[in-house]
């Protein structure tokens, strides 16, 4: 049997995931001395930008609206990886 995820546990995952995501890229630049190329700080951009969303989103009790804002987000900042990694 699958467990069915509501939009505010989807919304709080999204912002969970943005969260570790850039606490790992702040830990690899300043803990182990990892300089960041431009592109690395573009895409923190995305990021940053789920996680406010999914902030005023759980607030606001918007639920739908996070996790549409997010996956958009999310969707771009993919194209942004891909471009990155083929540079």
């Amino acid at each position: 049997m699958i467990a069915k995820i509501t939009t505010k546990q989807l919304a709080f995952l999204l912002g969970a995931i943005s969260l570790l995501f850039l606490a790992a890229a702040y830990v690899a630049e300043y803990a182990f001395g990892l300089q960041p190329c431009l592109l690395c700080l573009y895409q923190r951009v995305p990021y940053i930008a789920i996680l406010l969303i999914t902030i005023i989103g759980l607030l606001s009790k918007k639920y739908n609206f996070a996790v549409n804002c997010s996956t958009i987000i999310l969707l771009l900042g993919a194209i942004l990886a891909f471009y990155h990694m083929g540079v």
